[in-house]
This record gives C-alpha cells, structure tokens and sequence, in this order.
C-alpha cells in the first residue's frame, strides 16, 4: 500500500539507484502529492527498498516483493532495478496515471512476488523525423512510455531526402538548408534538433533506462544533405530538399574522397552527442545509376578491385564502419547491406522479410529484426492488426543455439510519411506497441486472448490516464476515399472512422482546413471546380495526411467509357465511370484514382451520347518508375460518329523520359483537331512503354501505365 509519507530506500554510494529512485519519488509525488522521502540506507519496515541483490546471470532480470511491512525492487542491475519500479507502476491501478484524477488518501498493490527477466536485449521503437518533424516534448512522451512498457531502445531516424533534422556545427547548412523543404502549396516545412536539444533527450532517456540510437542514413537517402553541400553528390549540381516520398537517384559520391571527410566529420560530432555503442548507417535503398555514370565512381571501382557499384556500396559501409570501430563503436544497416559481404562484426536491421533476420545470423552478423509484414507500425491497423503484431516471432525457426544468440530482438518502424502529428504518432504505436513489448520480452508462447483481456481490464485505461491516444486494433484510423455516383453524377465523400472523435473538415478555396472549416460526413457531394482539401482531425488537432481532390468539369463528365481490355483488379479506380468521373488523380497511384494497366495498351471508348463538337482532347498519365509505372511511348487519339468508322486527330509522342530522379510526376498528353470537328465517340489509346529498363530492380519485367480522366473540351 502507499500513503502518506512514502519513504524509499538505496544503498549508499549507488548513484544510478538514487536516479531511479528518484524517478519514482518525482511520479509518486505528482501523482498523489504525498510526502517522499528518499535515502540511503537499509531494509526498513514500511518503505519500498531498492536495491541490485537479485542473483540472475540476465542483467535486466528483476524481482517484487510486496508484503505487508515493506515493498521490495531487487534487480540483477540498475537495468533490472529499473524495470521493477517499471512493473510496481502497473501494480497500481490506471487512475494512478492520471494527473488531473482524484487523489485518494492510500493506494492498494496487490501482494505479489515476482521474478522476471526479458527474452531478448533488444526491444525497440524507431520514430522518423525527416519527413514530418516532431519536437523534442513529443520525443520524450513516447520515450517515457516505452521505457513505462520496458522497451529499451528509441531509434532516432535523423536524416532522410527531406529533411537533415541534427544540428552538425561544423556544416551548418545541413540544418539552415537541409532541415527546410517547399511544399506543394508554397509554405515552408521543417525544423531540426539543437545540440542540447539532442542531449536533453538523450539524458531523459538514460534516465528512463532506454538507449537512443541515432541513423545518418548514407549513401542513399540524402538528398537533404546534397540540397545543402552539392559537391559530395556525383554530378555536384543544385537539388532541393525533396517533397515527395521514395527513393532518389542522388546519392553521396564515394569516388570523392571529400565524401568521407564529410561524414567522419558527422559522425565525431553524432558520436560525441550519444554514447550508445552502436550507429545506425541506413544503407537501404541505395539506386546506382549516378555511381554508374561518374568517372570517380568507376575509377574507384576499378583502383579498389571491385567487380560493380553492389560491392562499391560495401566498401562504402566497410569503410564507415572500421572508422566508427577504431571509436569503440558499432555499426548498423538495414538489410541490404548483406549485398556484397560485410565484417562480421556489422548487425543487420532487418526489415524486408523475415529471411533475412536468417541470412544475417547464419553469417555471424547480430541481427534485429523489423520486418514489414509484422512491425511496421505506420502502416494501418486495417493492413497490420493487434493480433498480427502480437504474433510476430523475433527469431527464424531451426537455428543452432550459437546462431540464435545473433538474434538480438525486434523493432518497431514508424515511418513518417503519414504520420504527421504528435496525436496521429500516439494512434499508429499503440496498442500495437505493447504487443510488441509482450513478444519481446515474453517467452515465445502466445496467448491473445489473454493479452486483449489484460488490454482492455488494465492497459488501455492506463495508457488513456497517461495522455496516450490509442489507436484502433483493425481498422483505418480515418479511411476517406472518394465514390462517384454515377446515378446522380456526383463525387461523394466515405467515410469510416475507427476511433472515436475523429472528424473531417474541408475546404474549396485552396486555403488550410482548420477546426472551423466545413464538417465533411459520410456521403457529402463534393461540387464546385478545382482543389478541395479534407483534413482528419482528432482531439483539436489535424491526423494523418491531408487529401486534396481535384474537380473538373468538362463534356465528358459521367459519360460512359468502354475498355478493350479492362484495368487489372488492384488498380480499379473509382468504378466503371473512373475516367469521366471528374475527379482527378495524384502524384499518389494508390490514391483510388487512378485506373492501372500492366504491360498492356490502354485502348477506351468515350461516349459522348450525340455527336457533339469540341475543341481538344487530353488525358492524363502518372509515372512512377521505381514503382514500375512508366509514361506510354505515345497516345493515339480517333474520333467516330458511329463507332464504325474511325477518323485520326494527331496522335501525341511522349517526350519525358524513364526519369528516376523524380519518383511521381503528372504528364497530361492533349490534342487539338481542326477547327469546327465534332464527333460523339472518342478513342484513346495509350501505349505501353515496354520492358522495365536495365538499371530497374525489375529490368525485363513488364511496365504499368496509370491513366485518370478524359477531358473534353
């Protein structure tokens, strides 16, 4: 039981006990305004003793003894100690979390003895800030509960293409260029952490028992730092910081010995500001083809022995990881470092699936395993569910006792590209966090039932009375899509909302919805002309990404269209009207938008219902090579009175070429007849640009064409 006073109790000359010891006087007090007292000393009748007698060979391994004179916390260490303090809190009921709840006189901890220690060393949670921001409060809420759940490791995922977000002193342009990008609509985004900001956090995190293990991703995903210094790209010409999300061509030049220089540059001052023994290097994703086309690339190739820009990427990450070895510090990469070879002594981050969590052990690299399919925590809980996060399993089956030993733990991934408030970080983690929390640290036995029946019993109202917004366990947080009616020839908004308070609210005048914008429910006809924006709102604040739907008006409007062959099943669009449904597609082909057709021609019928005159055709193409989406080679356009006979208006070549530089971009390819033409059935016929080029991860493969509205004018 506690009640006023509470007293605690550490051994003398035992710093870090007098931490944590301190860290659970500080939650007492502000959770009860009791008087607590801390000091050094022996067992005493009535106090809660901590202390790091428990003999255990696992060091985070802890005991609780509660019983009716005293509450003792034994650890193996202070990392054990740690996480008894940890459990004694949620020994205590929810309402103890709450600040703002009523204060009782006593609370009741139920008598318990407890021993338990964690299955693997590595239980961690990588957060994103490149591409949405989150200030240092934000960092530290979801450390705080991590560390509450016993997760030991923030990964801080600093730098990405856009956006460069650690203060490095000696190149300050990484932060007053590459730290900002323009968006779409003009504004300014971005933001960076100082130096102190970086230690304040890592010292909250130390204090918390987790480690913040920083990623300087290289040599891909650097497009921020390349807008800032240009020359340590291959070609040494101006980019800006990148607005989109995928992967991009420029990458660091490893033919420039001014590269390294750079980077060990970085990494002194990264280092200097986090003492964790490992540093996260990225290396995912990594396009060769500017490596391909530089002279000093494929000098260094041929000097170093090397037999292609695969294994220049090795030596690149050998060479950065014997730097940071001769520091005393370790590095990490994502899985496609195992490309070429590396020292053994490099740990695996592996994330594409869990065969690679085998391959890197079984060749004597540690390894952590992310893979999509199970932690990926930014994508939905519709496409990622409580049940499949808690039956995630770490470790690959049939593995030695020796190679199981590499398998430090697992790691969940919070991708930003979606994430783009600190209210939408709470509801993509959690619960699903703790799932993984349990998987991590438990035996490999599961039992979902009962970890849903203590979800909801116990730890969603904690998390609650923490200030934690909790996500849904199945479904979108906020699913808004776009469905045409085509009896009434009206685009209409549909909704789902999968937590409750979730709103939607838009507006038509190109301006930011805001709380006071139109209230969007499900059904709403979209009407007008132009940009509308619709804006997901949870507790006051925007959620999610925001989704601008473009109106057009024009002829063909809600007239019927007619496909050769039709669009492959994944990519629909909106329905049999799709292409005259006046909505048009984005940048983004999974937008619902958009009509998809693979390594075939897209050859559709318009019927405008009477012959009709018109001044131009146009319809519109998405490229997005590195998701196998090309422009056609050429769009045919013919024009019929009776869908017999067939005359030809000029046919449009297309002059974009496979461009991988830019991952999505629009190309509207329009026509004009003679003056005075009229017809009632339009042909478009888009052709597709063939196999995937050489330098394509999907070389020989078949090509996508994406196509969105017929406008007649």
């Amino acid at each position: 039981m506690l009640a006023n006073p509470v007293r605690i109790v550490v051994p003398a000359a035992a710093p870090r006990l007098r931490e944590i010891a301190d860290l659970l006087a500080n939650v007492i007090r502000g959770r009860t305004g009791f008087t607590v007292r801390v000091r050094a000393g022996g067992p005493v009748a009535g106090a809660i003793v901590l202390d790091t007698l428990l003999a255990d060979a696992n060091g985070e391994a802890y005991a609780i003894v509660v019983g009716p004179k005293n509450i003792a916390l034994h650890g193996a260490t202070s990392a054990g100690a740690m996480w008894a303090v940890q459990t004694l809190r949620q020994l205590l009921p929810p309402a103890f979390e709450d600040q703002n709840g009523t204060r009782p006189t006593r609370w009741l901890i139920a008598g318990v003895d407890i021993h338990d220690a964690p299955r693997f060393t590595w239980r961690g949670s990588l957060v994103d800030v490149g591409r949405h921001f989150f200030p240092v409060p934000v960092i530290e809420k979801h450390i705080d509960v991590l560390s509450r759940y016993k997760m030991n490791v923030f990964h801080w995922h600093l730098t990405e293409d856009q956006g460069w977000r650690i203060q490095i002193r000696r190149y300050p342009k990484l932060t007053s260029v590459g730290a900002w990008r323009t968006e779409a609509d003009g504004s300014r985004y971005g933001g960076f952490y100082t130096q102190r900001d970086i230690r304040d956090v890592v010292e909250f995190a130390r204090l918390r028992g987790v480690t913040v293990v920083p990623e300087i991703e290289m040599p891909g995903h650097s497009s921020a730092a390349l807008a800032a210094y240009p020359e340590l790209g291959c070609t040494g010409q101006p980019i800006d910081v990148v607005t989109q999300w995928g992967v991009f061509a420029d990458i660091y030049c490893a033919g420039n010995e001014h590269t390294f220089e750079f980077l060990t540059n970085v990494l002194d001052e990264v280092m200097a500001l986090f003492p964790s023994r490992y540093i996260h290097i990225g290396g995912d994703e990594v396009p060769k083809e500017r490596w391909k086309n530089c002279a000093s690339c494929q000098d260094l190739i041929f000097r170093q022995g090397l037999a292609n820009e695969t294994e220049l990427q090795s030596w690149f990450v050998r060479r950065i990881g014997e730097y940071l070895a001769m520091r005393g510090r370790r590095i990490i990469g994502w899985n496609e470092v195992l490309q070429a070879g590396l020292p053994v002594s490099t740990t695996v981050h592996a994330w594409e699936d869990t065969s690679f969590t085998r391959k890197a052990v079984l060749a004597g690299h540690d390894a952590i395993a992310s893979p999509v399919t199970w932690t990926y925590f930014n994508r939905t809980a519709r496409e990622l569910t409580l049940d499949q996060a808690y039956q995630f399993e770490p470790m690959p089956p049939g593995l030695d006792s020796a190679a199981a030993r590499h398998v430090l733990g697992g790691e969940a991934a919070l991708w930003s590209e979606g994430i783009t408030s600190a209210a939408t970080l709470d509801l993509m983690a959690f619960p699903r966090m703790l799932a993984l929390a349990e998987v991590l640290w438990s035996d490999a036995r599961k039992d979902f039932a009962s970890f849903r029946g203590r979800l909801d019993s116990d730890q969603l109202p904690r998390l609650r009375a923490m200030g934690v917004a909790v996500g849904p366990f199945d479904r979108e947080i906020a699913d808004v899509h776009i469905q045409y009616d085509s009896a009434s020839k009206v685009a209409r908004v549909r909704t789902d909302f999968g937590v409750p308070g979730v709103t939607l609210r838009g507006t038509t005048d190109g301006s930011v919805p805001t709380l006071a914008s139109s209230l969007l429910v499900d059904s709403t006809p979209l009407r007008g002309e132009g940009a509308q924006r619709l804006q997901p709102f949870y507790g006051g604040v925007p959620i999610l990404s925001e989704r601008i739907v473009t109106l057009v008006h024009n002829k063909a409007l809600g007239k019927s269209v007619t496909a050769a062959v039709p669009p492959q099943r994944q990519y629909p669009g909106t329905g049999a009207w799709n292409l005259t449904d006046g909505l048009a597609g984005s940048i983004d082909h999974a937008d619902g938008l958009w009509q998809g057709w693979w390594g075939k021609d897209v050859d559709v019928v318009l019927d405008l219902e009477s012959v009709q005159p018109f001044d131009g055709v146009r319809v519109t193409f998405l490229q997005n090579v590195r998701s196998w989406i090309v422009f056609p080679s050429n769009v045919g356009f013919y024009v019929s009175d009776d869908r017999v006979t067939w005359r030809t208006i000029p046919t449009v070549m297309q002059q974009v070429p496979a461009n991988t530089v830019i991952p999505a971009m629009l190309h509207i390819f329009e026509t004009a007849p003679t003056t005075g033409a009229q017809a009632r059935f339009i042909r478009v016929v888009g052709r597709n640009a063939g196999l995937l080029p050489a330098w394509h991860s999907g070389a020989g493969s078949p090509s996508w064409l994406f196509v969105d509205e017929i406008v007649v004018r």
